[in-house]
């Protein structure tokens, strides 16, 4: 059985390569539910909220990186 869904991620696009924020990255703003624990990548519900985001860690890591809100096809699949 597979499920796919879309959700909205943040790429740091930083001068040592693409990469995706990670689910730890925004600890500083709240304790981490337990159900965060499954996946390693931070998602957002929708482009808005991940812009938010991304507009505070743009002016936090300066020029190094140039954060932008993409949007990813996570597809979760039942192993037996």
């Amino acid at each position: 059985m597979n499920n796919e869904f879309i959700a909205w991620a943040i790429d740091t696009r930083a001068d040592e390569g693409h990469s995706l924020l990670g689910r730890y990255f925004f600890d500083y703003l709240m304790p981490r539910p337990p159900s965060l624990e499954g996946c390693r990548t931070a998602l957002f519900r929708t482009r808005q909220i991940a812009r938010q985001y991304c507009k505070t860690i743009h002016t936090y890591e300066g020029d190094s990186w140039k954060p932008r809100v993409i949007r990813v096809k996570v597809t979760v699949q039942e192993m037996r």
